[in-house]
This record gives C-alpha cells, sequence and structure tokens, in this order.
C-alpha cells in the first residue's frame, strides 16, 4: 500500500521517474481519499527551493490536476514544485480544508531536508480561494488540526497569492458561505493576524477587483 509520487529524475534529461512512499507520509487528511490527499510533485531535490501550489475554486470546485501547468515553469526555473489539493465543501467545512493545507506544509517543512530540500527556501502561492487557504495557513492562529503539533509554526518563507480572499469578516457575501459565523469569519480573515514576522508576501489583485482587502 504505498502512494507514487512522480518526479522529474536528477539527470534533467526530462524522463519521468516514480519513488514510493508510506500512504501514511502524505495523506493530509484520512477524511479524503488517499488518491485525492496526495499532491502532485515535480522537480528533484538536493537542497533546492519547494514551492507549494493551492489551487480556487470558490472553496467548492476543481482539482490539482486541473493546476498541473502551474508545475513546470518552477521545475523549469531549478525548483521543486507540489501543486496541493483539498477537501471541497460542503464535504469538508472551511476550518477542515485550511487544516489540510496546513498539514501539507508541516510536512513539507518536517521533511524537507530528508527529500534533499532546502528548509529555508519554502514559498507557498494560491490563487482566488486557493490564496486564501494558503494566507490562512501561514497567517491564521487557531486553525490547528486535531493532533497538530503547535511547536511547529506551519509559516513558508513567502507567499505569492493571486486575487486571494482576504478577509471574510465584514463582507455578506463571503459570511454566508460560513453560515454567517462571526468567530469563524475573524479567524479565517488574514489580514486580521498580520505580525511584524509574517512571511514576505507579494500580491496581485485586478484593477477591478472587489474583495481588495
Amino acid at each position: 500500500n504505498s502512494a507514487t509520487i512522480t518526479d522529474n529524475n536528477a539527470n534533467n534529461s526530462g524522463e519521468i521517474a516514480t519513488f514510493e512512499l508510506a500512504p501514511a507520509e502524505f495523506r493530509i487528511n484520512p477524511s479524503v481519499a488517499d488518491e485525492q490527499s496526495l499532491p502532485e510533485v515535480a522537480g528533484n531535490g538536493a537542497g533546492r527551493a519547494l514551492h507549494v501550489f493551492v489551487h480556487g475554486g470558490y472553496w467548492r470546485a476543481f482539482d490539482k490536476s486541473d493546476y498541473s501547468f502551474i508545475a513546470q515553469p518552477i521545475v523549469d526555473a531549478g525548483a521543486v514544485a507540489v501543486v496541493a489539493n483539498y477537501g471541497l465543501m460542503p464535504a469538508v467545512s472551511m476550518a477542515q480544508l485550511i487544516a489540510q493545507c496546513r498539514a501539507l506544509v508541516l510536512w513539507d517543512l518536517a521533511n524537507a531536508t530528508r527529500y534533499g530540500l532546502d528548509p529555508r527556501r519554502i514559498s507557498l502561492s494560491g490563487h482566488s480561494a486557493g490564496g486564501h487557504i494558503a494566507a490562512c495557513t501561514a497567517l491564521a492562529p487557531g486553525l490547528e488540526a486535531e493532533g497538530e503539533d503547535t511547536a511547529i509554526a506551519s509559516k513558508p518563507n513567502a507567499l505569492v497569492l493571486f486575487n486571494p480572499v482576504l478577509r471574510f469578516d465584514g463582507i455578506p457575501q463571503l459570511m454566508a458561505i460560513i453560515g454567517n459565523d462571526e468567530a469563524l469569519g475573524k479567524a479565517i480573515s488574514p489580514t486580521l493576524h498580520l505580525k511584524k514576522d509574517s512571511p514576505p508576501t507579494l500580491i496581485f489583485f485586478g484593477t477591478a477587483d472587489r474583495l481588495k482587502a
């Protein structure tokens, strides 16, 4: 019962090699099917930077496979790419899907040197709802999964966010998604949790984006 992850081989020939890991090492939420939970991984390690991308889809749609094209430019730049998956609402709650992403980032941080990655160069990005999930993963406290080691921060070294949702609190159409839970709305509003040691962040918004915060 091992999981197969694809990885460019070290001689950069463009061939695809596979290696196997125990399923528990990559399973980020037992409530989600293993195949769905496993991230798409591309690129080889050897002390390289790691970039994790979280897809968008209004927290309810799409899959890592829809965004596999993200990996190639990252690999071409010499880094390793992970395209993450997460359970979708309403099958899981907002808090649960954020906890899934936290678990993936924590796994990456804990196992970076084991797979030849540089733990000082782990970045996280996301698009739309994925940008929100990425920002919450890096910035919002109190969203830990059950049993999570809170001594380790799920904070990447840098964030890149594309038209992310950065605040639920005070925005009626977003608050409706979480049943107008005011406490949760504040908890998942990344701009309410900025600190001096928050990771450096590059944010892209369209000029007409109504959710700029």
